[in-house]
């Protein structure tokens, strides 16, 4: 990282950076000459990734047409804390929270093919078939011979969700509303599912189909470039596949 900047250069990618923190994401509609800076000028992309980024751990996340911010893993200003998530998806505990997760986690190992999360190997996702996938690897999971030592090393509450998980309905007929309970396994997909497409992260049709974002994608690329911690990942959702 140089040491030196020239004032413009600060002044446009603090410009960027001020526009990602009001906004979320910058697009060329409405920030053309801020995208063209970030994307053509190696001097204002340094100062975004290498000072703004570390200094305030995020990451920005780049696709054709727009730039989004996105806070690292353990940023307590910009992300959420747990607390937060809670009353975000008005989840009960962290029990449900950390179900919730897991459905996240299985949501992306089904765009991914649960190999290696590098290339998107479908187009949408049904919120049947990833009821289905989520069922077959928490009943998976608890045969595990040493779930003690799977929890360590995934950093994860894998018995509290395999237990709450089976002890939900699938679906429950009486309910009008599905995405206002997390009553059964449906109507939690669905709510976190709708969190996801507040964040621009997912796109929900018809409370039956889900499709991937280009900001998802992005993140995945820069999150899980960290081959061991997406590999604790991947072992929690390894080998067996429901849906097509």
């Amino acid at each position: 990282m140089s040491e030196f900047y020239r004032g413009e250069k600060v002044q446009t990618a603090l410009a960027l950076f001020l526009e990602l923190i009001r906004r979320g994401q910058v697009n060329v509609d409405d920030d053309l000459e801020l995208i063209q800076a970030y994307k053509n000028d190696p001097e204002v992309q340094e100062l975004s990734t290498e000072l703004f980024e570390s200094q305030a751990e995020v990451k920005i996340l780049e696709t054709v047409d727009r730039l989004y911010l996105s806070p690292n893993l353990n940023n307590r200003f910009f992300g959420y804390t747990n607390e937060q998530l809670r009353q975000r998806l008005r989840l009960y505990d962290n029990k449900e929270l950390y179900l919730a997760y897991f459905v996240i986690l299985s949501l992306l190992a089904m765009f991914y093919g649960s190999d290696s999360f590098e290339e998107v190997s479908r187009y949408y996702v049904t919120v049947q078939d990833l009821e289905q996938f989520i069922t077959a690897k928490l009943e998976s999971l608890k045969q595990e011979a040493d779930m003690d030592a799977l929890e360590q090393a995934a950093e994860y509450n894998l018995k509290t969700s395999a237990e709450l998980w089976q002890d939900m309905p699938e679906y429950d007929t009486e309910i009008k509303q599905l995405r206002r309970t997390t009553r059964n396994r449906i109507s939690l997909i669905l709510k976190v599912c709708s969190f996801l497409q507040d964040e621009g992260l997912v796109l929900v049709q018809g409370e039956r189909e889900i499709y991937i974002l280009d900001k998802t994608e992005q993140m995945v690329r820069k999150y899980y470039s960290d081959n061991e911690r997406k590999e604790k990942l991947l072992g929690l959702i390894r080998p067996a596949k429901v849906g097509t």
